[in-house]
């Protein structure tokens, strides 16, 4: 009933039924709740809601999306060729914490689809890598969190590295990231700082300066706080560096 509502009639009417979809793609897991093709259909009309002037909707729209986006890359196709990344992007500078939040958690699935991955590989002039380094830095748990995740998936390319070196404050975040107390955070700044040693000897040069190596030394120990993801990442970070010869093993 409510998806023939949220595809046709006045707009009020199609917001309306998007967010009662919404609310049962947050509540519900959407395999169970839009089995085959309902949840195909049910993208266009969230993506609608991502265009409301009502924040309580976009955010919904934001969530359900989320969910969806991590089923399976069909669906996240499905959401970029409904041309959702772009207002995902946008709500990611809303002035919004809660929008910003929730949209940057719904990109970081989205950077699952290979489309939406080279939008940030690519070589063209954005700010995208860039904004997710910094919201990686941000005292806000689960924006760090998605920001992160993000750049951990992304820093698998060269171009992206390079790209978040450019970023003036990426080492000190990254430093940052795995001294955190929380585990998510730790590994996932190990494992990106693995990944960008990995990229290129300059970038290792510039990583291990500061306290970058004592770190990752540290990391590599395994002291009480530290998860076993962090440690085998800093492992992996302490390998690359020997191979590029900026370090001695016994120092690994």
């Amino acid at each position: 009933v409510l998806l023939p509502l949220a595809l046709k009639g006045t707009e009020q009417g199609k917001h309306i039924a998007a967010q009662a979809l919404a609310k049962i793609a947050i509540t519900t897991d959407p395999r169970m709740a839009f089995p085959g093709q309902r949840m195909m259909e049910t993208v266009r009309p969230l993506v609608g809601l991502l265009k409301s002037e009502q924040g309580l909707q976009q955010f919904e729209a934001l969530m359900a999306l989320t969910n969806l986006s991590s089923i399976d890359d069909d669906v996240r196709n499905r959401i970029f060729s409904e041309k959702g990344v772009s207002y995902i992007e946008s709500l990611q500078f809303d002035d919004d914490d809660m929008l910003r939040r929730a949209a940057t958690e719904c990109m970081c699935n989205m950077i699952m689809n290979d489309k939406v991955f080279e939008m940030y590989a690519d070589d063209s002039p954005t700010e995208r890598v860039k904004l997710m380094t910094l919201f990686a830095g941000e005292d806000d748990f689960e924006l760090a969190r998605a920001a992160s995740g993000a750049l951990a998936m992304l820093s698998s390319n060269e171009t992206v590295c390079k790209k978040m070196m450019n970023v003036n404050a990426c080492v000190e975040i990254m430093h940052q990231l795995m001294c955190s107390e929380k585990a998510e955070l730790q590994h996932r700044g190990a494992y990106t700082v693995a990944n960008l040693i990995s990229a290129s000897k300059e970038i290792a040069e510039k990583l291990i300066e500061s306290k970058g190596l004592e770190i990752l030394i540290a990391l590599s120990k395994r002291p009480e706080g530290v998860c076993s993801q962090a440690k085998e990442a800093a492992d992996r970070a302490l390998e690359k560096l020997v191979d590029w010869g900026l370090i001695q093993p016994a120092e690994a």
